[in-house]
């Protein structure tokens, strides 16, 4: 049991007979392995090598899993915001510990930093090759006032140029955001001990269409996400499958009815979840 992004003591770690690690870490070196970035190719990666390791790995492991970090620029900014959507809905319904990095949750950008405001010492030792970081480490932006209310003087490094329309305080009144999103998503997994506990089980899907189900005991969760640029259509071999959205990356579709099949919107890849209690009736998340 092994993933080649991981160092080799690691690795040898998981492949030792008694396989007695707790926690593993699986960071952006992971992720961005994956289909984040809507590239085929990226798809491709997830699909043969990424997705059967962690079918494997995560039933007797619980991996804690993040989208970005203080080394990485900002995901809003690799992967666009509507992408952020469907990665906040893919990292919050995965099996493991979701771990957000500030920011992420109102989809904070890099942010632009002068050649005197430079603090890392990466790029101050090697300048202009864009190895800096400290574009991914600029204050919280919490509200619209002076140093976003971050703090009441100067900080270390600068607040971003789009701080006063972008900030905490602004996507607390907007319910329609990614702020909201996020909340909704850490309610969601807090009420469905399927999210949090179950076990994680890839399903076969065409084109770009990532799909798994989280399920435990009688609760049975779908993940249905659209990887692609392209509207796409999931289908169902038994017919009489049906159910209820329950959350959607835009919240604009919670309680529609599913029956059989649903359409998943481009330009925002969407996630679909759905509970299942006997086996026929379905309750369901989609966006």
């Amino acid at each position: 049991m092994s993933c080649p992004c991981w160092p080799a003591r690691t690795r040898r770690t998981l492949q030792a007979p008694s396989e007695k690690l707790l926690l593993a870490f699986t960071g952006s070196r992971l992720i961005r392995a994956t289909a984040i970035r809507s590239s085929p190719t990226d798809f491709a990666i997830w699909l043969v090598f990424i997705a059967p390791w962690l079918a494997r790995v995560i039933t007797v492991l619980n991996c804690s899993r993040l989208m970005g970090n203080h080394d990485r620029p900002r995901l809003a900014t690799r992967i666009g915001p509507d992408q952020a959507r469907v990665a906040a809905m893919l990292l919050m319904t995965l099996r493991g510990t979701p771990t957000l990095y500030y920011g992420e949750e109102i989809g904070m950008k890099q942010a632009a930093i002068l050649p005197e405001q430079i603090r890392d010492p990466f790029e101050r030792n090697v300048p202009g090759i864009g190895i800096g970081r400290d574009g991914c480490r600029t204050p919280m932006q919490w509200d619209g006032t002076k140093w976003a209310g971050f703090s009441d003087v100067d900080p270390w490094l600068p607040i971003a140029a789009n701080f006063r329309d972008e900030n905490v305080n602004s996507y607390r009144k907007d319910k329609g955001s990614l702020y909201w999103l996020y909340r909704r998503l850490i309610d969601f997994r807090r009420n469905h001990v399927a999210l949090a506990e179950g076990s994680y089980k890839p399903l076969m899907a065409s084109g770009e269409l990532l799909l798994f189900c989280r399920e435990l005991r009688a609760e049975r969760v779908l993940i249905a996400l659209n990887m692609g640029s392209e509207p796409i259509a999931v289908s169902f071999p038994d017919k009489r499958s049906s159910g209820r959205v329950l959350l959607s990356s835009f919240a604009d579709r919670e309680g529609e009815e599913v029956r059989a099949s649903f359409d998943l919107r481009r330009i925002a890849p969407e996630s679909g979840c759905r509970t299942r209690s006997p086996i026929r009736n379905i309750k369901h998340i989609d966006n």
